[in-house]
């Protein structure tokens, strides 16, 4: 069995990493560089027994594991390591006018947040914990990993390898089940806390870190579409189908949880995907599903269901097996429908797609994680995007917006919030602070803001200058769709005040402005 912390040892494990990050060790950049390096050689040295934990909690095979698991922490580091040093550059403001830009130099700091949790999820339980780790090493901050009791033997590797090849006084590894969970929530505030899994759980987070005024970041996935047009490759759209609800055996937050087809393409598709569920299962490769638990709930929901199995549909106890299933003539009310699936069941729902477009806005379906379109018409795909909502979008295929080297993953609504992979996540555990730099030469120019103010009417002339707009009163919609000359009146009027300005003080004409 997994070994939990206890109370007395996570107190002494918080203590450790906020004293760490109070001494700035973290800050150098140095510092950071050489453990995410460690990362690399802790993957690199440990395939096999990473491997093997993964079989052990999931079933998986090992080339799954490669896929999913080892690659995208691999080329995630990669990027990492060439970008750091220009994310951690100070930042300069370009939208600011040039007289801002002259007199006031300001610059942005990028700054580690503090010291974090992050916790892990059981379908992926290296991935979904180390890749968000990645970013907080990358911005400099201390971290608490929690990785998930569902897969124990994947925590237990974990917990064995952190300690040998990253700073302890800046990493650790507490392990524990919803117990030890919410006194770790409770007891201890952190700076940022990163969640992967259930939106049930994640409200119980958010409303745990919400005691102590702690952000979060929840990625909680959701009931993912895909829309399939008339004018869809149906070859395509139904091997891409199939390969979601196959790999681990669908449970990842990111697989597609139900089908939408076009009524022209509906039996193609279907007679597709079966035939392409076919092919994948024929190794006899597919994984297990996570618990007993996770069985009876699914094969409760298949046995619920007002639609027709057209394939499928096997499931056995003993092993937590089920065969990747086909469920046709699903209404929007079907029990099926009621509640993200996570696992290898695909529920069809036969619409056009301006029906489809309404069914993925509505409740529970309204706020997936991501939306997967067949088309090969612009205008629909056009019409599609403009009319649905979710945290990421892939054409013509699966997964692969999330793939994209920097590209953000993050949800929408009841799928989530906060941002990760690339900058964008080296950004979620930064605080973005603003550093203003006065020049002297600008004191003069100030005198607007020092009392008494009495004396100083005659300056509101100037002050009011910048009512002045290109814009007028009572425009309309159409008025909006004209290309504005806004910023280039606005650049030539900036460049005059400059000017002006920059003569006064050379010559010392500070008491034009006024005492």
């Amino acid at each position: 069995m997994l070994p939990y912390n206890s109370a007395s040892d996570v107190a002494d494990i918080y203590t450790t990493l906020t004293t760490t990050f109070a001494s700035g060790l973290t800050r150098d950049v140095a510092w950071r560089r050489l453990q995410l390096k460690q990362c690399w050689w802790m993957l690199i040295d440990n395939v096999d027994k990473i491997t093997a934990a993964c079989e052990a909690d999931l079933t998986r095979t090992p080339y799954e594991t490669q896929c999913f698991e080892m690659m995208p922490l691999k080329e995630e580091l990669h990027h990492i390591l060439a970008n750091l040093d220009s994310w951690v550059t100070d930042g300069k403001l370009g939208d600011i006018n040039a007289a801002w830009r002259m007199f006031w130099g300001t610059t942005v700091r990028k700054d580690p947040i503090g010291t974090v949790l992050i916790i892990g999820a059981w379908n992926y339980p290296f991935h979904l914990l180390l890749r968000p780790f990645f970013a907080a090493l990358a911005a400099g901050c201390c971290v608490v990993l929690k990785p998930s009791e569902m897969s124990s033997a994947s925590a237990h590797l974990i917990a064995e390898l952190v300690p040998k090849y990253l700073d302890p006084s800046a990493v650790r590894v507490v392990c524990g089940g919803p117990i030890e969970t919410q006194h770790l929530l409770a007891a201890h505030r952190f700076d940022k806390i990163f969640y992967t899994g259930s939106t049930r759980v994640a409200r119980l987070v958010a409303k745990a870190a919400a005691e102590h005024l702690t952000p979060t970041a929840c990625e909680c996935g959701g009931q993912n579409p895909a829309i399939v047009g008339k004018s869809a490759d149906i070859e395509l759209a139904a091997k891409s189908v199939a390969y979601t609800k196959f790999t681990n055996a669908g449970q990842i937050c990111l697989a597609v949880n139900h089908v939408i087809v076009d009524p022209t393409v509906h039996d193609k598709f279907v007679e597709a995907v079966g035939r392409w569920m076919t092919v994948f299962t024929s190794g006899g490769e597919m994984a297990c599903l996570a618990n007993d638990r996770a069985f009876v709930r699914l094969s409760t929901l298949l046995s619920t269901t007002n639609g027709i199995i057209t394939y499928g549909g096997n499931h056995n106890s003993a092993d937590r097996s089920m065969s990747p299933t086909i469920v046709t003539n699903v209404q929007p009310d079907d029990p099926l429908l009621a509640e993200e699936l996570f696992g290898p069941i695909l529920p069809v729902i036969c619409r056009p797609v301006n029906e489809a477009c309404i069914l993925t806005t509505l409740r529970p379906h309204a706020h997936p994680l991501a939306l997967y379109v067949f088309s090969s018409d612009t205008t629909e795909t056009d019409y599609i995007l403009a009319n649905t909502r979710s945290g990421g979008v892939t054409l013509n295929g699966v997964y692969n917006h999330a793939l994209a080297p920097g590209a953000p993953l993050g949800g929408v609504g009841m799928s989530g919030y906060g941002y990760y992979h690339g900058r964008s996540g080296f950004m979620e555990f930064s605080v973005q602070r603003p550093v203003t730099k006065l020049s002297r030469r600008v004191l003069p120019l100030m005198w607007h803001i020092y009392p008494p103010f009495t004396k100083k009417e005659a300056g509101l002339k100037t002050l009011r200058r910048n009512d002045n707009v290109s814009f007028k009163r009572g425009e309309g919609i159409e008025d909006q769709r004209k290309k504005w000359s806004f910023g280039v009146s606005s650049m030539i009027v900036a460049v005059g005040v400059v000017v002006v300005a920059t003569i006064l003080v050379a010559l010392g004409f500070s008491g034009v402005f006024g005492s």
